[in-house]
């Protein structure tokens, strides 16, 4: 029916941190660049809240995303839909 994947990528905390490479989502981006997979990586989103003061992390070292994590995850991912969407009606 012509629906397209959307791989999103979620950093661990400890990524977000500083502390883990980010070489898991370097693989993942070039197996969605082979696989011509569109795919968006959560790590620059969850980056900018840490700098801005917001813990991306509910509890320290447990890992789990806390509320405003969530609304900056679904805000990227709502904007890269709307993209597409409107990429998809855009005349050719």
């Amino acid at each position: 029916h012509g629906g397209r994947l959307l791989l999103v990528v979620w950093p661990s905390w400890r990524q977000i941190e500083g502390i883990d490479p980010l070489a898991p989502q370097e693989k993942l981006a070039l197996f969605a660049r082979e696989m011509a997979i569109d795919h968006l990586d959560l790590m620059p989103v969850l980056s900018e809240l840490e700098r801005s003061g917001v813990k991306a992390s509910l509890v320290p070292l447990d890992g789990h995303p806390s509320p405003r994590a969530h609304e900056a995850a679904a805000r990227a991912i709502a904007q890269r839909l709307a993209e597409r969407i409107a990429s998809m009606d855009a005349p050719r």
